[in-house]
């Protein structure tokens, strides 16, 4: 492991202390180090807002439960000893892995029911570090307002030059796993598989696994166990074993720019490390198709981020969902939205016109 490798995962465990990071993205900074060379002057503190879709007490309690966070976050964390504890604090050992190396750092959690949390990080290059929480109750969501004080050190000190808007996007993805978990699951089965994928293959179920298997499971077509061992054989899983490097270059140049040229479309940003080894391998392997591949990044909440970026596209996904029980597009997002910000129709007359299509569809069907 060299020196660079060993940076990003020190950096990568400061990220998931403040609730994790998909370390991947950093790896695309790193590759090019003339980047570090022009990056402006170091941050030493960091503000993030955001509105979730969870009520502040469910939000609050998911966050609080740091005995929990390697199965909200089964790729990155893989243990949690807690030293001490009480009603308002808990101290604990909290270990991290990135491609094989572990990292175990002595934390500080405050809490302030419903409220309030702050991580002190004690020990290690970051020690000092200090990520506060407030929760704030907006309707029946909630605004999280997270204040950071980077004290970074040895290793760890190129990072406070990483450009503030990356920052912003792991921290989109720490919060978007949490509040997913949050969001809860409509079955006792589906939370039975969700698990089984979090603790098998270190991620959520996608949602053609989760309605597939929860079905499964519900009609006692197969058991736990046999879904346990599904998981345990399958490619996937395999690929858990092998690290980043080792699989990116068995996958040829033209599966690579493919795999690119999908995360750009639907995730306007290149495709990084991790995700060019998990779907080139998939794909090459023909165990996924490249319209699989499209779905699932189109479905993530990285893909919902990235196209729900206004209140007015939100509207429009929810018009779509609650009339046609799907996802909107890019395109039909932009266009619709465009014309609800420049009053050309509003709220109600899309809905009307949403209804018409819909109508005129079950029409033709008929009529066949």
């Amino acid at each position: 492991m060299n020196k660079e490798n060993t940076v990003i995962i020190l950096f990568y465990v400061f990220l998931a202390i403040s609730f994790i990071s998909v370390i991947s993205y950093f790896d695309i900074l790193l590759i090019h180090k003339e980047i570090l060379d022009i990056l402006p002057r170091p941050i030493t503190n960091l503000q993030y807002e955001k509105i979730i879709n969870v009520d502040q007490k469910k939000i609050f309690d998911v966050m609080a439960d740091v005995q929990n966070y390697p199965l909200i976050l089964p790729k990155n964390i893989i243990d949690i000893v807690i030293i001490e504890q009480n009603d308002n604090f808990l101290i604990a050992t909290e270990t991290f892995i990135e491609q094989g190396v572990e990292v175990t750092l002595l934390v500080k959690h405050t809490f302030k029911p419903n409220e309030f949390h702050s991580i002190q990080i004690l020990d290690g290059n970051a020690k000092g570090t200090i990520i506060n929480t407030e929760f704030v109750p907006v309707g029946d969501k909630t605004k999280l307002i997270l204040n950071i004080d980077l004290e970074f050190d040895g290793l760890l000190k190129p990072f406070t030059f990483i450009p503030k808007r990356s920052l912003n996007h792991a921290l989109d993805t720490i919060i978007s796993s949490f509040e997913q978990y949050a969001q809860g699951f409509n079955s006792k089965h589906e939370k039975i598989v969700d698990d089984l994928f979090r603790e098998i293959l270190l991620r959520p179920a996608d949602s053609d696994g989760l309605n597939n298997y929860a079905s499964l499971l519900k009609k006692d077509l197969i058991t736990q166990t046999q879904l346990k061992n599904v998981l345990q054989n399958s490619l996937e899983k395999k690929l858990l074993t092998k690290s980043y490097d080792e699989l990116i270059s068995q996958i040829n140049i033209v599966t690579k720019n493919t795999i690119n040229d999908v995360y750009i479309e639907m995730l306007k940003r290149p495709v990084d490390p991790h995700g060019l080894s998990y779907y080139g391998t998939l794909l090459e392997n023909q165990e996924i198709t490249l319209n699989e591949i499209k779905t699932q990044l189109f479905e993530s909440k990285e893909g919902f981020n990235v196209r729900i970026d206004s209140d007015a596209k939100r509207t429009i996904e929810d018009l779509f969902q609650e009339i046609s029980s799907r996802h909107a597009t890019f395109d039909e997002l932009e266009f619709y939205s465009q014309l609800l910000i420049s009053k050309e129709m509003t709220k109600n007359e899309i809905r009307n016109e949403l209804l018409n299509i819909k109508s005129d569809k079950i029409n033709v069907i008929q009529d066949d």
